[in-house]
């Protein structure tokens, strides 16, 4: 890996990535006196968006290369995976990428906080880190796009689970190196020691994700969304996220268990106080969201039942 300043990092030929509130890739098209630049994510508020034309700008003013930048592509259309979007659009007149289900966000953030709290949300939710700016999506890829660049074919993995319709992007370098930017499909180790329960639509979907990961063979590298960048690792690293995701259904599943039958505010309670967590109105949002998601698709799977007594919702083991 080389760096240039320490604000943009080699990874493989033609693939770059900027540490940023979330780790943004850059994919180059390199011409002879010119590039093409692909940006894979943009933060999470337009600062974000700012700081990223910054470091292009160094990057080539140090390289004496002209260069545009043609696409944002978003892994998915969560607040801090988007939010530079719309300024980057602005100042570039760029074209921005996204997947079918994932569009509807990107044009309407107010789906975000409606998704998080309903249709009138509090002001501690209602911020630019939860409904960032509307930006104008230009193509839906799909995972039969492969886009051929000079040194770089990009494809497109779909990785469902941590939202609706996201997807991987891959990047394989002319030399067979591949760099995988993987959104939220994937934590680190420190990243899933510190969030205890990672956000979550559907958990199945989100272990067959990470199989997914696995069935792609030797990755020189995968670019999680936050956090530290996974190289020889990878396997373990899908391990750990596994053995997150099965914990959580454990914990839930005995909470069930042990009171028989049982509210969803007295289960996100006694989940978030098996794992220490006090929660924010901010946090108690996306831990609430989460736990959801889990009772719901528990529930699909056959595991859980819904009891409905004096117009209280009540989980049961089936």
């Amino acid at each position: 890996m080389s760096c240039f300043n320490n604000k943009i990092l080699e990874l493989t030929q033609g693939t770059y990535v900027i540490p940023c509130s979330t780790n943004i890739g850059i994919i180059l098209d390199n011409k002879e006196k010119e590039s093409d630049v692909y940006i894979v994510d943009s933060g999470n508020t337009e600062v974000d968006g700012e700081y990223i034309l910054e470091v292009l700008e160094e990057f080539f003013e140090f390289s004496n290369k002209k260069y545009t930048v043609k696409a944002i592509i978003n892994t998915h259309a969560h607040a801090d995976h988007c939010g530079g979007n719309a300024i980057i659009q602005k100042n570039t007149n760029c074209e921005i990428w996204v997947s079918k289900f994932e569009k509807g966000s990107l044009e309407n953030p107010y789906y975000h906080t409606t998704i998080l709290w309903g249709g009138n949300p509090p002001k501690d939710i209602d911020t630019v880190y939860y409904r960032p700016d509307s930006c104008v999506p230009t193509k839906i890829y799909s995972e039969n796009d492969k886009i051929k660049l000079s040194t770089v074919e990009i494809s497109f993995i779909p990785l469902p689970g941590h939202s609706f319709d996201s997807y991987g992007i891959l990047a394989t370098s002319s030399n067979g190196q591949k760099t995988l930017f993987a959104g939220d499909a994937i934590f680190p180790r420190l990243e899933i020691g510190k969030y205890s329960l990672p956000f979550t639509l559907n958990q199945t979907n989100y272990l067959s994700s990470l199989d997914k990961i696995e069935s792609l063979g030797n990755l020189d590298w995968c670019i999680p969304g936050h956090g530290d960048f996974i190289s020889k690792n990878v396997a373990e690293t899908i391990e750990i996220n596994k053995i997150a995701i099965y914990e959580i259904e454990t914990c839930i599943k005995r909470i069930i268990k042990k009171n028989e039958k049982i509210t969803t505010e007295n289960i996100v309670k006694l989940v978030a106080d098996t794992f220490d967590l006090q929660l924010s109105v901010r946090q108690y949002a996306l831990v609430h969201f989460t736990i959801k998601c889990f009772l719901t698709t528990l529930k699909n799977n056959g595991v859980l039942k819904i009891e409905i007594t004096d117009n209280i919702l009540y989980w049961k083991l089936k």
